[in-house]
């Protein structure tokens, strides 16, 4: 069948959109654009994909983006001179999850891979996924995750109501959680780039109310790094409760050691529920009338009985 301008009709031989070509240029398999004949090569040459149904063309914020996204800054990578985004895990439940929302953007279906990384003598399994998507890669550009990236990203641009998942995102991407006792617990938020872990803290700071976490610096012959540390008792219990508010996606393991701390340190919890930062408290020490103004979410005794 052709149109009134001798083109003929066929259909893309990777998503089946509807085209017309002049009779030169028609082939044995037709492609709509440069995009999907790369698909279409690399399907040819052994790679495991399939196109389910169509690409979303534009991104938006949402939920599962937002956690994509924290996972993408901490253990993704993205491909200078082509639309490629790689992201690796230890994890196989987080890969499986990324894979999930991966094709809710690119209407997809695409393998995991997974390869043996050596640390400290040791061997250890992890699992990565490869993926093109022209609009996410935009977006992500657009918001300041950048091409190798590791040491020199920065602020990204997220909307307030999402920083809860794309925090819950970035531990699971490259954090943990520490329970060191009944008193006492802390989160761990590894990167390469300080900037990037000051603007986290003072994000989570602003959003969540928090007394604030503080940042190491780490040489390793492997290559340097950051940590923040959210060690406040307060802080740590105020984030847990946050992070996981609506979540679909979460690592299993890491979200099971928030549910255990909780459990633990429900006591505490009911303790620090209301934020006493600013207010006029009393001091706790016995026979003492002092009055002063708390400046920490924990402080109970004046400056004459602090110590």
């Amino acid at each position: 069948m052709s149109n009134k301008l001798g083109k003929v009709k066929t259909n893309c031989a990777w998503c089946g959109k509807e085209m017309f070509l002049v009779p030169s240029a028609l082939m044995k398999n037709n492609y709509c654009s440069a995009q999907h004949l790369g698909y279409g090569n690399a399907k040819r040459l052994g790679a495991d994909i399939t196109q389910l149904y169509e690409e979303m063309k534009y991104i938006t914020w949402s939920n599962d983006i937002a956690y994509l996204i924290g996972l993408i800054a901490t253990d993704g990578t993205l491909r200078k001179n082509r639309k490629q985004i790689k992201v690796s895990n230890k994890d196989i439940q987080i890969m499986n999850d990324l894979k999930e929302i991966i094709q809710s953007i690119t209407g997809r279906e695409q393998s995991i891979t997974d390869y043996v990384a050596k640390f400290n003598e040791k061997e250890y399994m992890h699992y990565q996924i490869q993926f093109t998507s022209y609009p996410l890669y935009e977006f992500l550009l657009s918001i300041g995750v950048e091409p190798n990236n590791t040491s020199s990203i920065g602020k990204v641009e997220i909307p307030d109501e999402f920083f809860a998942h794309f925090l819950r995102g970035v531990i699971d991407g490259d954090g943990n959680y520490n329970y060191q006792n009944k008193n006492h617990l802390y989160i761990r938020i590894y990167s390469g780039s300080e900037d990037f872990l000051t603007w986290l803290n003072r994000t989570a700071i602003r959003i969540f109310g928090l007394a604030g976490g503080h940042i190491r610096y780490e040489g390793r012959e492997i290559g340097s790094r950051y940590i923040l540390y959210f060690q406040s008792n307060y802080d740590v219990l105020k984030i847990i409760d946050n992070i996981y508010e609506e979540s679909t996606y979460a690592c299993k393991r890491k979200k099971d050691m928030a549910d255990y701390m909780l459990e633990n340190m429900a006591e505490l919890k009911s303790k620090f529920k209301k934020n006493q930062l600013g207010t006029v408290i009393e001091c706790a020490y016995t026979e003492c009338e002092n009055e002063f103004t708390a400046t920490t979410h924990n402080r109970k005794y004046c400056d004459e009985h602090k110590y």
